[in-house]
């Protein structure tokens, strides 16, 4: 069944906004009702879609970025070790331990 394109916006705009907030995309697609298969399907095909999505994932990266930031300030550097060992999963180039 086709989602219809306001519906397929409203979905979009969602995902995208908890890909900004930290959520990854699996869980946001999940959360919003949606397979993987279509949600990547959608950015196969539009451009400005994938331009938007990369964004929301540079914009997640700098979130993350923040918080190893923060807990790298406290004395105990354990909390920012784990972040920084659970995002290398997300981006292991960036995050090397």
């Amino acid at each position: 069944m086709r989602t219809p394109l306001p519906e397929k916006e409203q979905l979009i705009t969602l995902i995208f906004a908890d890909i900004k907030n930290g959520l990854s995309a699996k869980q946001s697609i999940i959360d919003n009702g949606i397979t993987e298969q279509t949600f990547y399907r959608w950015i196969r095909k539009d451009k400005a879609l994938l331009l938007r999505y990369q964004e929301a994932r540079a914009q997640q990266a700098a979130r993350y970025q923040a918080v190893i930031d923060e807990e790298l300030q406290q004395p105990s550097k354990r909390k920012a070790w784990a972040l920084m060992w659970h995002y290398g999963r997300l981006k292991p180039k960036r995050y090397k331990l």
